[in-house]
């Protein structure tokens, strides 16, 4: 069975094992938008034919337009290819097409994971049972529910002894004919658009891979978002993502932004913070840094 697309999701207390993730470098993560137990407020850009929200973004299916750009969703999200990467607009065309793929279509799938596997207790709840014909562990019926990947998440230590964690992760030229993930290169991307809403200061981090991410001691290229209750939509272009600095402290390879998109294996939407904060979170739309992600006033 595919073990990325089928096998590889890490749903509540069950954990992918995942090199690479340590506390965030980049982002202090202040105190959460909404306290345990609260839910986000409806985003201003929510879908209008839906009644309600999860995450800060509309749930059910989004209307569809035809431009000369792609296809347009009822929230504004345009299907833009650059590079190869189309923009993925929530529940439309889900996988996403990467232009990535080596043919076997096992890219552009979104999978979750824990810290479960280090010790941690933290877990990701979803508003739908996940699973279809192929596996009970697919996130299809979350993202036709909420019109992007959306959950509640609750961060448990456990006994790890760093921050706790939760994220989802895409991989972007899915897996090799062994069932290992394969790396490749986006430079063509000039980095990535993502429209979301999170209740806790999420971070995005570049996975290059067991190999690469060995070279640089596990200190990935990141960059911090801005938690918010509504959607909020960042360009980010690759020589913005940076190391913290302590891998090659301790004789790790130095790798910029630009570099590491030339070996990408993933992309990740992390949540990390203190033991006992809870929240929302929802990923509207995904694409290349010139991408047609929803235009917010965040912009």
């Amino acid at each position: 069975m595919n073990k990325l697309l089928f096998t590889g999701l890490c749903l509540l207390v069950v954990a992918c094992s995942d090199d690479g993730k340590k506390d965030n470098p980049v982002n202090g993560n202040p105190e959460p938008i909404v306290s345990s137990g609260e839910t986000t407020s409806s985003s201003s850009k929510e879908n209008p034919g839906t009644s309600s929200s999860v995450g800060g973004a509309s749930q059910a299916n989004s209307t569809v337009s035809s431009s000369s750009q792609g296809e347009v969703a009822s929230n504004g999200c345009k299907s833009i290819t650059v590079g190869g990467f189309t923009t993925w607009c929530g529940n439309l065309d889900y996988p996403l097409t990467t232009g990535l793929d080596d043919g076997r279509k096992t890219s552009g799938y979104w999978n979750a994971y824990t810290d479960v596997s280090e010790g941690g207790a933290s877990k990701i709840e979803w508003p739908v049972p996940t699973g279809n014909q192929k596996s009970e562990d697919a996130l299809d019926p979350v993202i036709e529910h909420c019109g992007g990947v959306c959950g509640h998440f609750a961060l448990d230590e456990g006994s790890l002894d760093s921050n706790p964690y939760v994220g989802v992760e895409l991989y972007v030229a899915g897996e090799d004919v062994d069932g290992n993930s394969q790396n490749a290169d986006a430079s063509d991307w000039g980095g990535i658009c993502i429209t979301y809403s999170a209740s806790y200061a999420p971070y995005l981090e570049l996975n290059l891979g067991e190999t690469f991410n060995s070279e640089i001691k596990l200190d990935l290229p990141t960059i911090s978002l801005d938690r918010s209750s509504t959607a909020m939509t960042k360009h980010i272009s690759w020589d913005e993502f940076s190391q913290a600095g302590w891998g090659v402290d301790n004789g790790g390879v130095e790798m910029p932004g630009p570099e590491a998109a030339k070996k990408l294996s993933s992309i990740r939407f992390v949540i990390q913070g203190k033991s006992g904060f809870e929240g929302e979170f929802n990923i509207m739309a995904f694409g290349p840094y010139n991408g047609g992600c929803v235009e917010t006033d965040s912009e």
